[in-house]
């Protein structure tokens, strides 16, 4: 999967840039690694933080199986960085992308990515076994961390879904297929990334919030703003921690004032 590949290519660049053994590598390489790889490239401290996590990951991994007697990453400090807020959809702008769509396979794409808040990769993989249109349920059976977990899809989302398989004559597995070709298979992330930005562009929406994942992090403020339980929403998304929800799910500023101003008095 997508995560696996992100910690390959990590591990490669690292040992081709390192070249040394993994018995012989010191905390101090590690740092030297990052600070190059930075100077290099120009990532943001965020990114080089997940950098840092993969590499850490594989030492930990090398230690549990007696390959090393420690880590040497655990003397590496983690990487601060600020996290600057996501800005969701607003409604004019999710009604716009949803005009802007061309096609039934877009609409369904769209309707299922913001009424879910499931992640692309998640997408990518939903069969029609996945899908229950009596009770509006997605059953995701490889979430992140390969995690069981059930969401919903609302009215909008189930007649623009049937409308674009009503549509389908073929007999692949796979929710969302490709449109060209023979042969159907399931969408690839970057298919639905440019998918999406297609509709964006069309829409007049700005490139940052015309990606796939700023639909989840629309649906996980619409439903807060709306009034439901965090926790709620942390299993929706299935989220091992809170703290990652709130990332997503910031408080709306005014909410939080007329909350001070009703109960300080």
């Amino acid at each position: 999967n997508d995560t696996l590949q992100q910690y390959f290519y990590t591990m490669q660049k690292f040992f081709t840039w390192v070249h040394k053994p993994v018995n012989q590598i010191t905390a101090n390489d590690i740092r030297c690694y990052l600070y190059d790889y930075k100077q290099k490239t120009g990532i943001c401290d965020r990114t080089l933080e997940s950098k840092r996590i993969q590499i850490n990951g594989f030492f930990d991994w090398c230690t549990r199986e007696e390959i090393i007697p420690r880590n040497p990453c655990a003397k590496v400090s983690h990487i601060k960085f600020y996290a600057t807020p996501r800005d969701p959809l607003t409604a004019i702008e999710l009604e716009t992308m949803r005009s802007n769509c061309i096609t039934k396979r877009e609409k369904a794409v769209v309707d299922l990515l913001y009424s879910s808040g499931i992640r692309v990769s998640e997408l990518c993989a939903l069969t029609y076994a996945d899908i229950d249109f009596f009770t509006k349920e997605i059953r995701i059976r490889h979430g992140k961390g390969d995690k069981f977990r059930v969401t919903y899809i609302n009215a909008e989302s189930m007649v623009s879904l049937k409308a674009y398989l009503v549509g389908r004559n073929d007999d692949c597995p796979y929710l969302i297929v490709n449109e060209r070709g023979q042969e159907k298979h399931s969408l690839t992330k970057k298919s639905i990334e440019v998918l999406i930005r297609n509709i964006g562009d069309r829409a007049g929406i700005d490139r940052k919030k015309s990606k796939p994942h700023n639909f989840r992090h629309t649906f996980a403020t619409v439903m807060i703003d709306n009034g439901a339980p965090v926790q709620h929403v942390q299993e929706l998304l299935g989220h091992a921690k809170l703290e990652t929800t709130m990332i997503y799910a910031k408080k709306n500023q005014n909410d939080i004032r007329r909350t001070h101003e009703r109960c300080v008095i």
